[in-house]
């Protein structure tokens, strides 16, 4: 039985954890995944701006699908297709004219004048309220006296404190300047109304909260007949916003648009080579099952309008309308949010109004990839270039290059070569700090490490010299040579070579190998997962590079793809669109690379560190 509970016990803390891991990696691969599509909404928001239209980037608020906005043409003007509900039904229309219904209206806001004869009292503060040493009109029944006095001017004042009712709170320390007698005050209920203009021999005798008004009538709300006193605060204009639009009805059409060559009279199977131009329904064209001949000897089928089957004619060309205007007319229809606002005579109203929306349909701009390549920026002519090169012999052939093509030539040479470069040197110099035994070789090698920790920006301006007194500047040599060495390199390599085991060189040693051998026919099969790793962040590294490329070239011809990038941003304004397709074009390269060394290159970062 002990047996059995133990087992029992055993079988049922195995099934809890086997939970707990499978919950913990459900979370796991939950928290990735999110943050991976995180990463990833950068990317396709780029992608979804350069398969826009340029006026389509500014639209609020943004869209992620590429929309365009339809047009139809009118009388020779260009209209966009807009549509709203009428009566129920949701109708496209183009908008003709459209003008304010009416001006603004100014509604005012009173406070009640009521009869209480009472003392008002000008105090001035002694604490800090809201700015010290105020000055503000108080009812003396809203004030207590106390014993202490207050030093103004050379005279003593009595101190007050406010009572629980006053604006400023209780206990707040005051003293009287000046006292008035007053037979009225103010409600705390605002009233709203039209406009009322004060009488001419009205004076300003009611203080409301630091300010002076004057005393006017307006009718009562409860009762019109009525008249009450009243300050008036404040005058609001109120826009009703609306707009009168006279707009014209647009329809889904099966119109084609056509360029038709009618038969000729005199020889029924050839045609006559005048072109014309027709517009009708689909419908109301029917198709023959002779054919006609035109001047060029292509052969065309003959069709008739069902109206008129004797005269034949052949559709050289055609397009369909995707909408057609009629002439069914909407006039004065209202187009606004709908609005509430007081009248003149004091009432409220509202204005019913038609919300009108722009119809859009997606729409993806693949020529802003052509655009970007070819036609954004000015080429690359031949006689602009001096020495001998592969961009040389290219243009010498075409004559000229558009300039972005001439970028990503530079781009694909520049980090080509250099990639290339890093891998040879630093193979050879990880393989003689990892198996050569020679003297001096690790205080070398920690110098040679030393160098990681000097930042790029200090040696940036002494190369940038050396290379100007070589002359080597805007040519390729400045581009590659400077960073054709790593020490990044050699140490990854070299970590990954000692975790390769000895015996294996020592065999082939036997067998007859020397070191090159031993080095390119052992060694660096058995490391691709470094060398993969190495060649990917050098590749990424040196298509990304900026700063370089941007210090050691002047001309057009020499800039690499980061540089070229910043042309397409203009002083005043920016083509976005053409700037993302320019931008995801270059990406492209850095994705492929690294799609197709993706095996090696996950399995390099696991294995580069492992010994040491």
């Amino acid at each position: 039985m002990g047996k059995v509970k133990e087992r029992t016990l055993y079988m049922e803390m195995k099934r809890r954890h086997m939970q707990q891991e499978i919950t913990s990696k459900i979370i796991a691969y939950f928290f990735l995944s999110l943050g991976g599509f995180v990463m990833l909404i950068p990317f396709i928001w780029m992608l979804s701006t350069s398969l826009k239209e340029k006026g389509a980037v500014f639209t609020y608020p943004p869209e992620w699908i590429p929309r365009s906005t339809l047009t139809t043409l009118y009388q020779g003007k260009e209209y966009k297709i807009q549509e709203t509900l009428i009566n129920g039904q949701k109708i496209k229309f183009i908008e003709l004219s459209s003008f304010i219904s009416e001006p603004a209206v100014k509604q005012a806001t009173y406070y009640q004048v009521i009869i209480d004869e009472h003392i008002e009292c000008s105090v001035k503060l002694l604490e800090k309220v809201n700015v010290y040493g105020e000055t503000s009109l108080i009812r003396k029944n809203q004030l207590e006296m106390t014993s202490a006095t207050f030093s103004f001017l050379g005279e003593a004042f009595p101190v007050y404190t406010t009572a629980e009712t006053s604006k400023f709170g209780a206990g707040v320390k005051v003293i009287i300047l000046q006292e008035n007698k007053r037979s009225f005050s103010i409600t705390g209920s605002p009233i709203i109304s039209g406009e009322y203009q004060p009488s001419a021999d009205v004076v300003p005798d009611v203080h409301y909260e630091g300010n002076s008004y004057a005393r006017i009538k307006i009718p009562s709300p409860e009762n019109p007949e009525n008249f009450i006193e009243v300050i008036q605060i404040k005058i609001d204009e109120i826009k009703p916003e609306t707009r009168l639009a006279n707009i014209l009805k647009v329809e889904d059409s099966r119109k084609i648009k056509a360029t038709i060559q009618y038969v000729d009279q005199a020889f029924e199977e050839e045609l006559t080579g005048y072109d014309e131009m027709i517009i009708a329904d689909q419908d109301d064209i029917a198709k023959t099952d002779n054919y006609a001949t035109s001047i060029a000897g292509t052969k065309f089928k003959l069709h008739h309008l069902i109206s008129n089957p004797d005269k034949k004619f052949a559709i050289i060309s055609s397009e369909e309308l995707d909408y057609q205007i009629t002439d069914q007319v909407f006039e004065n229809v209202v187009k606004s949010k709908p609005v509430k606002y007081i009248t003149k005579d004091g009432k409220e109203s509202w204005k019913r109004m038609f919300t009108f929306k722009n119809v859009a349909k997606v729409k993806f701009y693949w020529d802003n990839y052509y655009k970007a390549l070819f036609t954004s920026l000015p080429p690359i002519k031949a006689e602009n270039l001096k020495g001998v090169s592969l961009l040389t012999i290219l243009l010498t052939i075409f004559g000229q290059i558009p300039a972005f093509v001439v970028y990503f030539i530079n781009s694909v040479i520049f980090s080509g070569a250099v990639t290339l470069l890093q891998l040879t040197t630093s193979c050879l110099a990880a393989y003689s700090f990892a198996r050569l035994q020679w003297k001096g070789r690790n205080a070398l090698f920690l110098a040679y490490l030393a160098t990681m920790m000097i930042p790029s920006q200090v040696t940036m301006i002494p190369v940038f010299i050396t290379l100007k007194k070589l002359d080597w500047i805007d040519t390729y040599k400045a581009l590659i040579i400077p960073a054709a060495f790593t020490a990044n390199g050699t140490f990854l390599l070299r970590q990954f070579f000692l975790s390769i085991p000895v015996e294996l060189e020592e065999a082939a040693t036997l067998d007859g190998a020397t070191k090159p051998g031993i080095l390119f026919r052992i060694i660096l099969p058995l490391s691709k997962p470094a060398l993969a790793t190495l060649f990917v962040f050098q590749f990424m590294h040196s298509w990304n590079n900026f700063i370089w490329p941007l210090i050691v070239t002047n001309s057009d011809y020499m800039k690499t793809l980061p540089v070229g990038l910043a042309s397409f941003q203009g002083l005043y304004s920016t083509d976005w669109t053409l700037l993302m397709a320019a931008t995801i074009i270059v990406l492209l390269p850095v994705l492929v690379v690294y799609a197709f060394n993706q095996r090696f290159f996950t399995q390099g970062i696991v294995l580069s560190g492992l010994k040491g």
